[in-house]
């Protein structure tokens, strides 16, 4: 497993959103990061365009990607909220055998 950093997923997803809309714009509000996107279409394929540059950005990684439609402002930019999901690593044992237990840990 490599390392990486979600800094490192970021800049590989805005670099494939940027294929959509070269203008796109960022803003990050209480650790909330909303995408501001210009599209002249319908929403699917903005959002499926969305989904394959998450999944390019978190190919070979173990990050989940949530992305949120929220609003169209007066320019006519879609707004999404994006967040990059990091696993937390289990602490304690559950006792159903899973295959990452803590107690199989050296």
């Amino acid at each position: 497993m490599s390392t990486f950093t979600l800094d490192q997923i970021w800049e590989t997803f805005l670099q494939q959103l940027r294929h959509v809309d070269n203008n796109l714009t960022t803003n990050t509000i209480s650790y909330q990061t909303f995408i501001y996107l210009r599209w002249d279409g319908p929403r699917e394929p903005l959002e499926q365009a969305l989904q394959n540059a998450a999944g390019r950005a978190m190919r070979g990684k173990i990050v989940t990607a949530s992305i949120r439609y929220v609003r169209m402002t007066d320019l006519k930019e879609y707004v999404y909220a994006v967040r990059f999901l990091v696993p937390l690593r289990k602490r304690f044992c559950c006792g159903n055998g899973c295959t990452d237990c803590i107690r199989l840990k050296s």
